[in-house]
């Protein structure tokens, strides 16, 4: 009954009635919310952003997805802007040896592979975008890598290897349905890194991360939204992502992170419900 229902709805055909500005706060109040949250949350901020535009026929332009971003950006910067400080000192005092010092040579090191994923497989991630049922399998193999974490062993610190292969990890994020925060955090739990320090990397890692995406979007860009909805999405964003990170490392230092897989395993299987009934 459920699927004879679901797919009924489906296929539905509502008429379709000219946008208002009150739709397009509506839009953009909707689209903040679950990047805001989802971004930070380990359940994947693209893949619910694919789901969400779907469902609701909604289409942003890229203008608008790279408002969203900079909102998540200032998020993130605000919740570590004592270290972001330290480590801006650091630089000018070019000292490398120290523990900030160290953790910029991560960085760069955890950045070259979303990079060259970035270059040389774009157009194979973007296609990804247009899949509900590939959203569907990465937002289940989401779940399980969270799962997998139940049993990590915290018992080292972050080194230049794993630095880089959470760099790699985070370059598979770039698929729908994978969260940039529950790979990266997941490796580094699988790594033996101590908790709060693999999520504050994973943190530092998406800086650079967010900021590269939106340079190569920008030659794309055209933007034709009002600028009182512009600021309101990066507003939204920004607050609800900052709310997001606290929430997220209280279940990091609790050591409770596996448990969002139920959630990804849930909404997993629901989106491959969708997209089978779609395709029947």
């Amino acid at each position: 009954m459920l699927v004879i229902f679901a797919k009924a709805i489906l296929t539905i055909d509502f008429p379709k009635q000219a946008k208002t500005a009150s739709d397009g706060i509506l839009e953009t109040v909707c689209l903040s919310l679950v990047q805001g949250l989802t971004e930070w949350f380990p359940i994947s901020s693209t893949g619910h952003l694919v789901m969400v535009q779907e469902m609701l026929g909604i289409h942003v332009s890229v203008a608008f997805d790279i408002t969203l971003h900079l909102g998540t950006l200032i998020g993130v910067v605000l919740f570590l802007r004592k270290d972001l400080q330290s480590i801006l000192r650091t630089l000018c005092k070019l000292d490398f040896s120290s523990e900030k010092g160290r953790m910029l040579i991560y960085l760069v090191l955890g950045t070259i592979p979303m990079g060259l994923a970035g270059f040389f497989l774009k157009s194979f991630f973007e296609s990804m975008f247009k899949s509900l049922f590939a959203v569907g399998i990465a937002m289940v193999l989401n779940g399980l890598i969270l799962f997998s974490t139940k049993h990590a062993k915290p018992r080292k610190r972050l080194n230049a290897l794993d630095s880089f292969l959470i760099g790699v990890s985070q370059a598979a994020a770039i698929t729908p349905g994978i969260s940039r925060t529950g790979i990266t955090v997941s490796t580094g739990l699988l790594l033996g890194i101590e908790s709060d320090e693999a999520y504050r990397f994973s943190l530092f890692l998406s800086i650079p991360s967010i900021i590269g995406g939106s340079l190569v979007k920008l030659q794309e860009v055209s933007f034709e939204q009002e600028y009182w909805m512009i600021a309101l999405g990066i507003l939204m964003t920004a607050v609800f992502g900052y709310l997001a990170l606290v929430k997220v490392r209280k279940y990091i230092v609790k050591q409770s992170f596996h448990k969002f897989a139920y959630y990804c395993l849930l909404v997993g299987a629901v989106i491959l419900l969708l997209s089978i009934l779609q395709i029947f």
